[in-house]
Formats: C-alpha cells, structure tokens, sequence
C-alpha cells in the first residue's frame, strides 16, 4: 500500500515538473479572426441629386380666439345645475347604537358640546337607539373624525349613506 501511495507520488512530482506548452502568438485566435460578410449585407442604388425645388409658402396670420366668456358661462350653468343637488352618497360614523335611553343621551349630550360643527342624526327602532354624525363626502374625511371619537366611544363604525352634500361641504 505504502508503495503504492510512493509510486503516484512520484509520478504526480514528475507531472508537476515537466514543461508547460504555451501557444505562440502566430496562433490563429479568436481576437485575430476576420471573415467577408459584405455578400450579405443589402445593396441600394445610388440616386443622383437632382437639384430640389424650394416653393414659398405663404404664412397666413394665426388668429387668437378669446373663449373665455363662453368657458365662464358654460362653468356658470353646471355651477347651477350643481347646486341643485342637495343629496348625495358618502359616509357618516355611528357612534352609538344600544338599549340604553341615558347612554343614548349622554352620547348626544357630548356629541353637542364637543363637536358642534357634525351634524347628528339620531334614530329608534325598537328597542335600540342609534346615533350618526356628519355628513363626509371623502372616507378620509370620516377616518380623522373616526380616530378622535373612537377613544371616547370605542365602538365606532364608518358607514356608507345618503347625506346632505352642502352640509358636508361646510365641515371640515
């Protein structure tokens, strides 16, 4: 075994040793390779040049058309048609909703001392009382006035309804 192991050590030396054959420079390599493709490429004709012809246009006046009264009048009349809306979808925020007529008041009572400005819409159906507030057109609107009543009240909700569209507009 041990000759063995001597024998391929031997030989491993004698590879190890022997000379290198490094390709000489003359070698055709990839760098040095060139080949004639013009066969392939497309052939045009060559046009001579004929002398071109330079017409005169003649440059009419550009003409400004004021519009903004017909604008301004178009904006009045859909301003009017607006405004006869009064309703439209959005969104108001339950903040109560229970059996108990002294929790129902004590929210409305808070409701009217703390935030005078949301409008509150209160409801019955038997034997449970609701409160709503607010009129938001936008769901972000509703989410700031969410958070702040969420903390006094917990259970409050978002919910999509049929509101007053001027009313929200005066709340901010």
């Amino acid at each position: 075994m041990i000759k063995n192991f001597v024998w391929i050590l031997i030989l491993f030396l004698a590879s190890a040793c022997a000379k290198k054959t490094v390709p000489t420079g003359n070698s055709n390599s990839l760098s040095e390779y060139s080949e004639d493709i013009s066969y392939l490429l497309p052939k045009y004709e060559e046009k001579s040049k004929k002398e071109e012809k330079v017409v005169e246009t003649k440059v009419e006046e550009i003409v400004i058309v004021d519009d903004s009264e017909k604008i301004k009048s178009a904006q009045a009349k859909i301003l009017e048609y607006n405004k006869t809306f009064n309703n439209g979808q959005g969104y108001r925020i339950q903040i109560f909703s229970g059996n108990s007529k002294t929790d129902f008041e004590n929210a409305k009572g808070y409701m009217l001392r703390t935030y005078p400005n949301l409008e509150i819409y209160e409801s019955y159906s038997q034997p449970t009382y609701r409160i709503r507030v607010g009129d938001f057109i936008h769901y972000q609107d509703a989410e700031k006035y969410n958070s702040l009543l969420k903390q006094r009240f917990g259970t409050t909700r978002i919910l999509s309804e049929k509101i007053n569209i001027k009313k929200a507009l005066n709340t901010k």
